[in-house]
Parts: C-alpha cells; structure tokens; sequence
C-alpha cells in the first residue's frame, strides 16, 4: 500500500508571539511508521491547546480507500478511558457517588467477589480509576468481551475474581476495573454508560464523530481495522458496543480528540472556562499521577526504550515526567485492528495525537517519538512559575547584601531559622570567601535565572573569574520572609583543567550520545574550583547534561569524568 501524506499547517499564537514550527520531522516520523508497515494506514495532528495547528495521514483507510485525514475515524481503544474517568467524577461533583465508599455501595453483586486476604481494603472507585483493586493485567482478553450483555456481566462477577496484589497496593494495569467503573456510572445515573458519555460530553462538546457504535458514524469515513497474515494486511469487523465498551470501545478522529484534549490542557489556564461539563478542578485531577507504574512495565503507552522519566496513572490518564520537559499527560490504546496514542505538555500546550489501523500498532511510540521531537525544536519550557513579589524583592536584597552587607537589612530579610542554621558572622565569612575565589563580584545582570516555585529563586550572579551559585527560598509565613540562603563560589577552570576535561569528554559522552545523539559543551558551570574539579553543561537533542570531571592537579590523574542528564530543578526557567 502506497504512502502519501495530506497536511494541514496553521500557526500557533501565543499572545504577541507566533511560533511557526517546522512539521517536517514530524512529517517524516509518521511518514516511516507506514513505509515500516506497522499499519496501513496513519492519521495524525498536532494541537495546541485544544486547537489542530497540523494535521496529516500516510497510507489507506482500508483496501482501496481514502488517504486518512483528520476526520477519518478510528477505534481509540484505552483512551476510551479517560472519557469512563471524567463520568464518574462527573457524578462524584454532582454527589451522587463518592470514590472512597466501597463499590459495594453501588454494585450489591460485587459482595460476592472475596478479597485475597482478610484484611484488604474493600475496593472503591479510587483504586478502580488508579488501575490498583489487585486484579491482574487482562490484556489481550478483555478486548475481546466488548459486546458483553448486562446480564453476563453480572454472571461473571458472580463467579468473583483472582488477584495478583492485595488492593491498593501497586499498580497493574486492569481493563476490567474500567468496565466495572462504566458498569457503577450506568447503576447510578440511571443512564446507560454509552449514552451518558455521549448526552453528557461528546455531544456538549461537538465531538460529533465520536460514538462508540458504527452505526452512528459516517461509513465514509470509517477505517477499516487490520492484522498481518502471512505478510498481508486482513481487514477485521468491528466489535459491538456493550458492557466493556468503557475500557476501550469509542471510535474517534484526530479533529474530535483535539477537543478533548484541549479541554485537559485548559484546566491549568489560569482563567476560568464555562464550556466543558467537567470542572477544571475535576479535570486537573484526572491529569495527576497517583499511581507509581513500575519501570519497564510493558503497557500500551509505555516506551521500554524511555529513560529519564517518571510516568504514574492518574484517572484514565497517565502523567509523564520528564527530566527535560516537566509533565506531559495523555493515553495510550490497543485493540483489535488498531493502535492509539493522545498525549499534551502542560506547560506549553503542545499536543500530539496519532491513529493507526492495525491490532496493537505501538502508536504511542511512534507517537511520543513526534511530540519530543517537536518540543526540541521549540525549546519549550518545563513548567511556568510566577514567582510572588516577595521573592523577587527578597532576591533584590540577597543580592544587595552580597555587594554591601548590612546587618539591619539582614534582620529585615532573614526568617528565625536562619542565624541558628548558620551562625551570623559563619555566614558572612563564608560568603566573603566565596566571592574572593571568583576574583570579586563585577556587577550587571544576573544568569541562569530559574525557578522551581512560586518561593524559591536560583541564579548565577557574575564574578571576574567564575560566578556565585546562589539559592534562596522563602517560608510559607505571612509576610514571607527568606528561610534558605545557600551561596557557593563556581570558579572557571584554568588552562591544565580545561584541556584535559575537554580531551575526556568524548569518551564520557558515549552512553549519553547513544540515548541523545551528539552532546555539545557549553561555556556554562554549574560547579568548580578552578584546578582540580569541575561541572559542565552539556547540550543534546533531548536536553541539558551535566559533565564532571575530577583530577589530582599534583600528577594529573583523572579522578573522576562522567555525564549525567541534568536535575529537573536546573532546567526550571522563570515565565
């Protein structure tokens, strides 16, 4: 089946500012996922808070259709889940159920269901929503009970189920703990949980090819699902909607899912919105981690070949924290003659969202691939702090003191912790050495200027032959006053040091070049006395590293050299 692509590019206005980003890559990467034949076909977009700024497709819908485009519609398969989430705290804001309160509460049948030890928690819909009631991981044959009846629900509860953990305990993921939260939604609203989803969100929101039926769908624009046999692509049938459609039976398309992502992204707006069903508080909610998953745990949205994040369940949605890039939020999904990814940064807004037809295709590899690629090129930023108006006149009062100490002004500024953490006089000797080993303070602007938090400031303030490394926070108190003072001279390395760090890099660079690509060094320093030890930054494709040499400066013996990536909490820039 032959490739072809169909684009759709519009610029991304941020206030004052417009971004034209460069697609290609992007373009390129889905382009391959085809050429590769994980699917025969890709529909793909990239958002910006809420709103499709490009858009394409490679490969066939089916055998012998249409290019697909961002109104082809797919099975979304788990990130069905994220919709199942929103319904049941929907109710939760409306007080018609409570996530803590056993699910017996609301499913009188699941009393026959017997715990693995007489003292696990009784399962609630907080543990079903953060994939951990203990039940084992049901893939692939959850996926295949779709069209599952009411009543063979029921009987299947009847029978009650095996667990692999005690509840509450860990994560693993659990299609069935989806089905049953879908089963609770209908029990309570008294609506069918199909039919709620789409009364209560996909129509309130104009998501108007996003059904969980095919017959309520344009057939013309309805993909077709395959799997490969004997080297060719089989178009199969598609499931029927019923009692385990809430783990994985909507279908969707890329100009649909852009809607509903924004909605997720826009709960952190720092104004309010009217025109979502689902509160910002809620929605907020959903996009958290409360659920540690396991390192290299083979899930749908997991990338085993991922490094230097963090990734928890939240509700219907999984947090990813990265090192470079701060939190990103999204889904995964795997079903039958498809394969799904959503995904969106936090801080800049940037979404990625890809489609794919065929059974399990790892759409959120390829997709994940994309959005990083796309928030390198743009830089983005981690997280967005404003800082209070105490800590910037903190800050201009730590930096008057370092110039020109004065007690008066320090009692002003310093909280009670402070003289007992470091005696006053301590204090001021060390700061004095500190500023003495980088050949005196030379005034002007401040660098590196990051922010961690609303109360807390890091920079570099300059000096003749090195800069000081300075930290302060401020206390919670009311007026705030400065708690932390952490000041440390960072002298540039002479001659000797330099070169023999530069002539080590390469070799130290190596594990990192293979998970990043070639690996730049900077004129920056984040440690160094100038003779013997040193702390560099180092710039590659996926973001900053740190590299450390050390040397005996008598014989030259290299003591120590090696890159790692770089703190989170160094890569924080002030908005």
């Amino acid at each position: 089946m032959e490739a072809h692509a169909l684009i759709l590019l519009v610029t991304a206005e941020i206030g004052a500012l417009v971004l034209k980003p460069d697609f290609s890559l992007v373009d390129a990467i889905f382009q391959k996922f085809v050429e590769d034949e994980v699917a025969p076909g890709v529909s793909y977009g990239v958002t910006y808070r809420g709103k499709l700024i490009h858009a394409g497709g490679y490969g066939v819908t089916r055998d012998g259709g249409t290019l697909p485009h961002s109104q082809s519609i797919f099975r979304i398969a788990s990130m069905t889940k994220s919709f199942a989430a929103a319904a049941v705290l929907l109710l939760r804001d409306e007080g018609q159920l409570d996530l803590d309160e056993p699910i017996t509460t609301y499913l009188p049948e699941m009393s026959a269901v017997r715990l693995p030890s007489s003292d696990s928690p009784a399962l609630t819909l907080r543990l079903m929503l953060t994939m951990s009631p203990g039940f084992p991981t049901d893939d692939p044959w959850a996926d295949r009970q779709e069209a599952m009846t009411p009543d063979e629900l029921g009987s299947l509860i009847s029978r009650g189920f095996e667990f692999a953990h005690i509840p509450g305990t860990r994560f693993e993921y659990s299609n069935l703990a989806y089905v049953l939260a879908g089963r609770v939604v209908s029990r309570v609203s008294g609506i069918y949980f199909t039919d709620f989803v789409r009364s209560r969100f996909l129509e309130p929101l104009g998501m108007k090819n996003t059904r969980f039926s095919e017959n309520e769908l344009d057939g013309a624009l309805l993909t077709r699902g395959h799997k490969k046999v004997d080297g060719n692509w089989e178009e199969l049938e598609f499931s029927e909607a019923g009692e385990f459609s809430a783990l994985g039976g909507l279908f969707s398309t890329v100009e649909d899912l852009a809607i509903w992502s924004g909605g997720m992204v826009s709960a952190f707006d720092p104004h309010p919105d009217s025109n979502h069903p689902l509160s910002r508080a809620s929605r907020r909610e959903m996009q958290q981690g409360y659920r540690i998953i396991p390192p290299n745990v083979h899930l749908p949205f997991s990338d085993p070949a991922s490094d230097g994040e963090t990734l928890a369940y939240g509700f219907g949605l999984v947090n990813e924290s990265d090192v470079r890039f701060g939190v990103t939020a999204g889904h995964s999904g795997g079903y039958p003659g498809y394969g799904s990814h959503m995904r969106w940064h936090l801080a800049s807004g940037y979404g990625l969202i890809a489609l794919a037809n065929s059974t399990y295709a790892w759409a959120s590899r390829v997709g994940k691939h994309a959005h990083l690629a796309l928030l390198r090129q743009l830089d983005v930023r981690s997280h967005h702090v404003a800082p209070w108006a105490a800590t910037i006149t903190a800050q201009e009062s730590v930096r008057s003191l370092l110039h020109a100490w004065n007690d008066e002004q320090a009692d002003q500024l310093f909280a009670s912790n402070v003289d007992m953490d470091q005696p006053r006089e301590s204090r001021k000797s060390s700061i004095a050495t500190a500023i003495d080993a980088i050949g005196g303070l030379r005034g002007g602007d401040v660098m590196q200027l990051r922010t961690p938090s609303a109360a807390q400031i890091a920079w570099n303030e300059p000096g003749k032959s090195g800069h000081l490394s300075i930290f302060m926070q401020l206390t919670p108190e009311n007026p705030p006053k400065l708690q932390t003072l952490n000041v440390t001279s960072v002298q540039l390395p002479n001659t000797q040091l330099a070169a023999l760090a530069q002539e080590h890099f390469v070799q130290a660079a190596i594990t990192a070049v293979s998970l990043d690509g070639p690996l730049t060094l900077t004129d920056e320093y984040v440690r160094g006395n100038g003779t013997s030890h040193l702390t560099q930054v180092a710039r590659g494709e996926r973001g900053l590293w740190h590299y450390s040499f050390r040397i005996n400066p008598v014989t030259e013996e290299v003591l120590e050299s090696s890159v790692v990536l770089a703190p989170t909490n160094e890569t924080h820039f002030i908005n």
